[in-house]
């Protein structure tokens, strides 16, 4: 898989912890931390930019203390943001929030004044101050790193950071039938319906005015999508999406509509379900017909970021099919044309529709080739064995089928029983049936005891009436 690229998004301001810090809580050389808690990413590098310094008398507040907050000479570049912030009596989360996202814009390729991991014992005696926070780390499943966490913040004078990075996650599942989905390896035929289901969740999308919430999915050519797509959202159907083929009817996307899904509750579910045939082309014993879908989200909420997305890994699932071969022949092992016979599923049971695959073959090594008729398709009434006496039959689940012979080739007796095929995960089973020439007397039961029984009578009743003719004789 290629891996992605890195696409930064800067998601979410923790909220300014306030501008007053309390006398109570400064020493004669007062210092602060900032520790980073619960960041779910792997190898999160935190950056952080000492905005504002923090001056004070070092007298406490009923002495007549007093303390201010002046601007980094390091950052003079933002000094027109500063003046008016630092103005402003008691700043707003919405403000604080815009006033973030613009000194962001500035000095984010600048160098911090601290850098670290994550998760560890985060930084400690700093001078107190307002500092701008931010990180990068990897996505944990996986997916596309992501760029996270501006947060505006003093260390009055202790601090602890839970940055709000979020991530979409998508999984699929299948099944036989619309539910009991899995992800297991699935078996199937061709002409069944293979049910699919995908689950995710509206993720935190704090300070998006949109958001690219795209479903990317691929079939391989032997699945045929049925362009039956239902959306449900925290249990209701959701209309507010469009499906496109991309760029051919094996890829197709479902696409949310970015101005209304960033509307959406976070960590509402969203369940997706469609189904797709197995069709003819399908991939026949030495492969899988695969399924693969990925979510493409947003990942940057800034204006300079709009239409920056991210992925998540790709998942895929398998159907499988297989298939079974017979050869006809006789006692001495040669082979037989022109027997015929019709599949079934289970012992006496419906019949298989089946059609043959290419032209009869007309050579002793080449098996007729037949699989299960598709919606619309004739089927042929028979499987007919060519000069080989082979015939492969493709495209159906494992198990164990029946074979009626409905002809016998000319010259042989035709079979009285069902004859019992398996088709196997593990291998291509060739089941050698034999024909066998000469009379075929009557079976036991049925018309052949009601001969018997009329012949007997007759014998019964001449003997009889020889018996009655020598007593009359004998008497004269």
């Amino acid at each position: 898989m290629k891996r992605i690229k890195l696409l930064a998004v800067i998601l979410s301001v923790i909220m300014m912890i306030g501008l007053v810090i309390p006398m109570t809580a400064m020493a004669d050389d007062p210092t602060g931390s900032i520790t980073i808690e619960d960041d779910p990413r792997a190898g999160t590098i935190y950056k952080a930019f000492k905005i504002f310094d923090l001056t004070w008398n070092g007298k406490a507040p009923d002495e007549g203390g007093a303390y201010s907050y002046t601007l980094n000479p390091r950052y003079n570049a933002i000094a027109s943001l500063a003046t008016p912030y630092l103005a402003l009596p008691s700043p707003s989360d919405a403000q604080a929030r815009e006033f973030a996202d613009a000194v962001w814009a500035i000095i984010k390729d600048m160098t911090p004044e601290l850098e670290g991991l994550a998760n560890d014992e985060g930084w400690a005696e700093l001078e107190l101050g307002y500092y701008l926070v931010s990180s990068v780390g990897n996505n944990p499943d996986g997916g596309s790193p992501v760029t996270a966490a501006v947060s505006l913040t003093t260390n009055a004078p202790d601090v602890k950071i839970k940055p709000k990075v979020d991530f979409p996650t998508i999984d699929k599942n299948q099944s036989l039938t619309a539910g009991d989905y899995a992800k297991t390896k699935l078996n199937a035929s061709i002409g069944d319906t293979i049910y699919y289901r995908l689950d995710s969740e509206v993720p935190n999308m704090y300070n998006y005015t949109s958001y690219i919430f795209t479903v990317k999915d691929t079939m391989s050519v032997g699945l045929t999508f049925n362009e039956d797509v239902v959306v449900l959202v925290d249990g209701e159907p959701y209309d507010h999406w469009t499906y496109a083929e991309n760029p051919s009817p094996q890829t197709f996307h479902i696409v949310f509509t970015p101005s209304e899904f960033v509307k959406l509750r976070p960590t509402a579910p969203i369940v997706i379900t469609y189904t797709a045939l197995l069709n003819d082309d399908a991939v026949i014993r030495v492969g899988p017909n695969t399924n693969t879908v990925f979510l493409e989200y947003s990942n940057n909420p800034y204006p300079a970021g709009n239409g920056s997305t991210g992925s998540t890994p790709p998942i895929t699932v398998e159907v499988w099919t297989y298939d079974f071969r017979i050869l006809k022949h006789n006692e001495a092992e040669e082979p037989l044309a022109g027997a015929e016979f019709i599949l079934k599923a289970t012992e006496n049971g419906a019949v298989i529709p089946v059609v043959r695959v290419g032209a009869a073959p007309a050579d002793l090594t080449t098996a007729a080739v037949y699989r299960p008729a598709l919606a619309g398709e004739t089927p042929v009434d028979t499987m007919i064995t060519p000069p080989s006496g082979l015939i492969l039959v493709q495209g159906l689940a494992p198990g164990t089928y029946y074979l009626e012979e409905t002809e016998a080739p000319d010259g042989y007796n035709a079979l009285v029983d069902e004859e019992e095929v398996l088709v196997s995960e593990t291998e291509l089973v060739t089941s050698p049936i034999l024909n066998k020439t000469g009379t075929q007397l009557p079976g036991v039961g049925g018309i052949g005891r009601t001969i018997f029984y009329i012949a007997g009578v007759a014998l019964m009743f001449g003997a009889g009436i020889v018996l009655i003719v020598r007593r009359k004789v004998t008497a004269k």
